[in-house]
């Protein structure tokens, strides 16, 4: 946390935190299904999530619930089915990542060759 005076009787307050806790919260609150307004099938799994998040992070998925937003309006929660040939594991990775800021990826799911 930071405060500084920028003039006189002015006051910024810098929490550093915020958006690592934020993320946190929401990530907890997805793990929990609390506030999920969309399911994502992909394969036979499900992927619960909030559409703020995604749409933040992918600009595909931003197009996709734009696009459906009028037409969904009055749903609390919005299905789709991934079409398109995702890897649900691959697909569940980026999901976590949009809310952790940290991609892990299984070592046997790497695609790379050891150059020697």
């Amino acid at each position: 946390m930071e405060f500084s005076k920028q003039s006189e009787g002015d006051f910024t307050f810098l929490d550093e935190d915020l958006e690592r806790n934020t993320l946190s919260a929401l990530n907890m609150m997805r793990k929990n299904r609390h506030f999920c307004d969309v399911i994502l099938h992909v394969g036979n799994i499900e992927i619960h999530a909030h559409r703020a998040v995604l749409a933040s992070v992918s600009p595909y998925l931003f197009e996709l619930f734009s696009s459906d937003q009028e037409q969904k309006r009055n749903e609390n929660v919005i299905t789709y089915k991934m079409n398109g040939g995702f890897e649900k594991g691959a697909f569940q990775l980026l999901v976590d990542y949009a809310y952790t800021a940290q991609l892990e990826i299984p070592g046997a799911q790497v695609g790379c060759k050891t150059i020697t």
